[in-house]
């Protein structure tokens, strides 16, 4: 199959025009063409005018043979996939581009044998009429080299001193994405992750552990930097130190899947960890209540409000230094893998990192919150019996929560719901832990249920 794309910015008719004569004049309907939104549309050949990225990497990936325009984004997914690419360059003297960086781009690669290159409409036919003759590309890395990123470094900081946190380098950053069954949500979260994020700097691993949905197929779309590891069993704890075993940084950010964080907001996080400021990070948490019923709402808003969730409880979100990961070797089998690495830590070696922030969705409906927060009193339980010297939980004291509440009267209403839950899952929790061995997983699905807005 030949993949033909011109790039999702603007048109490329000229190209497109020689391609589906081409394939007219030779029978071929093995022709598949991205052709933008321009005013002219083929005859002969399958065409669509965009692409989402999932499919366009799929396509690039079934493709023999790509012919595209001269633009970078396409020229290193093909080698990147060790596809032969054939690719003639925009011209701005005829309106086809901005400036004529494309040509530079041409010049640069007429040299190697990677890329196939037509200056003009009679070369692109010419080369077309001998596609056969294209050589399998040899593949490059989704990465760039040390060596390249070290004389980048040397280059910036010979230019100027960066103090600047938004664009301090950290080198390579591994995120670690556990996954069960979220193709419902893993799109957003890396998308969020990926928007904004230099390929060198960030690596991304998306740890599919039993799944039998398209999360895998989903997550594989994208391409670089994310990679895709796939387990039978369905176990979070599997796939973490699945995760673990094939991260190249020892700086590692542990993300749930259906946790929305920004590539600015990682960035800053692992900054702060790189200037020592702490052996554990969290980001600050913004809780979308959109779907949710009102006492899920009155629940979170005297939860937020205290203080010790102030001071490092992570949300589906927490990043280690490299000294903070030597704590561990591997994570053990339990069920709050966050609650085990908190009490890992003292305090003063937790941070919160002001200014980064990450979007989580609560449970839709008390019953689903119930079954959450059970899930996670059963979790500390087991770290309890499993690690009795381990400072598991942090102290609160009761009669503090309850001076700060009574400083803020507008949460006296919400009090009930919260007091509900807190002593109906702390029994149901209980309950569980004595009668059964084996933790059964009761998993909130209210929240990876799409709402008509997103």
């Amino acid at each position: 199959m030949i993949f033909v794309t011109v790039g999702a910015q603007i048109p490329f008719d000229r190209l497109i025009r020689v391609v589906d004569q081409w394939a007219a004049h030779n029978g071929r309907d093995d022709v598949f063409a991205q052709i933008g939104e321009g005013a002219w549309c083929p005859e002969y050949i399958e065409w669509t005018a965009m692409l989402s990225p999932i499919d366009f990497r799929e396509r690039m990936r079934e493709a023999d043979i790509i012919v595209a325009h001269a633009g970078t984004g396409s020229i290193f997914s093909a080698l990147e996939l060790g596809k032969p690419i054939l690719v003639m360059p925009r011209r701005a003297v005829l309106n086809e581009t901005r400036n004529e960086h494309q040509l530079a781009t041409v010049q640069r690669f007429c040299a190697s044998r990677n890329v196939s290159v037509a200056m003009d409409e009679s070369e692109l036919l010419e080369r077309l009429e001998h596609l056969q003759e294209l050589a399998l590309t040899e593949r490059i890395g989704p990465y760039a080299s040390k060596q390249l990123l070290m004389k980048l470094q040397a280059f910036f900081n010979d230019v100027q001193e960066v103090s600047d946190a938004s664009v301090e380098t950290t080198g390579m950053i591994s995120v670690i994405v556990p996954a069960h069954n979220e193709e419902t949500v893993i799109v957003q979260c890396l998308e969020s992750l990926l928007n904004g994020a230099p390929p060198s700097e960030l690596e991304i691993i998306v740890s599919c552990n039993g799944c039998t949905d398209k999360t895998a197929k989903i997550a594989r779309g994208f391409g670089a930097p994310v990679r895709v590891l796939e387990t039978d069993k369905p176990s979070k704890i599997v796939a973490l130190n699945a995760g673990d075993e094939v991260a190249c940084s020892d700086l590692r950010f542990y993300i749930d899947a259906d946790v929305v964080i920004g590539f600015n907001s990682i960035r800053q996080m692992a900054v702060a960890l790189e200037r020592g400021d702490g052996l554990v990070a969290y980001p600050e948490v913004h809780i979308n209540f959109k779907a949710t019923s009102w006492l899920v709402w009155a629940y979170y808003k005297v939860w937020t409000q205290l203080p010790y969730n102030r001071t490092g409880v992570g949300t589906g979100v927490y990043a280690l230094s490299r000294e903070g990961r030597k704590r561990f070797s591997v994570f053990p089998d339990v069920i709050a893998d966050d609650g085990f690495v908190r009490a890992l830590f003292q305090a003063d070696e937790r941070i919160r990192v002001k200014g980064a922030y990450s979007t989580v969705r609560p449970p839709a409906n008390l019953w689903s919150l119930i079954k959450t927060n059970t899930r996670s009193r059963l979790g500390g339980y087991q770290l309890l019996e499993l690690f009795p010297d381990m400072p598991v939980l942090d102290a609160k004291s009761f009669r503090e929560i309850l001076g700060f509440l009574m400083k803020s009267p507008l949460l006296w209403l919400c009090m009930p719901v919260y007091v509900f839950v807190n002593w109906f899952t702390r029994l149901r929790a209980r309950k569980q832990h004595k009668s059964v061995k084996q933790f059964h997983w009761e998993r909130d699905e209210s929240r990876r249920v799409k709402t008509h807005s997103e």
